[in-house]
């Protein structure tokens, strides 16, 4: 089988979580993605604790697993909370596999509309 048949059938493409990172909830996996979002600097510290409202121990299991953690202003105050390198590569692999997702749903909907077509 060449690549572009293989890539129709979703072989090519990753839309599951591995089973390494079944410990993370979509709460977490959805808090990554912002972290990966704002970037190198990560979220300021008075954004990260109105996210800890709802989710207390959010940031505390992040930074546990190596994903994430405080960054300090000059004073050595915590100011930001942000990926670490291995965060970062979690992160990534967390919105290819959201992309990938998205077009295999795009894909299952176009077979449906064709089945529909062809049955109609």
């Amino acid at each position: 089988m060449e690549n572009v048949e293989l890539d129709n059938l979703g072989i090519l493409r990753q839309t599951k979580v591995p089973h390494e990172l079944d410990w993370m909830t979509d709460d977490e996996k959805r808090f990554m993605l912002v972290l990966l979002d704002a970037g190198e600097f990560g979220l300021l510290k008075r954004q990260v604790l109105k996210e800890l409202k709802t989710q207390p121990d959010l940031a505390m299991r992040l930074s546990a697993h190596g994903l994430a953690d405080w960054g300090t202003d000059r004073h050595g105050k915590e100011s930001f909370f942000a990926l670490s390198n291995k965060g970062e590569e979690v992160a990534g692999m967390l919105l290819r596999i959201a992309r990938n997702a998205s077009h295999a749903s795009i894909r299952e909907l176009k077979a449906q509309d064709a089945a529909e077509v062809h049955a109609g």
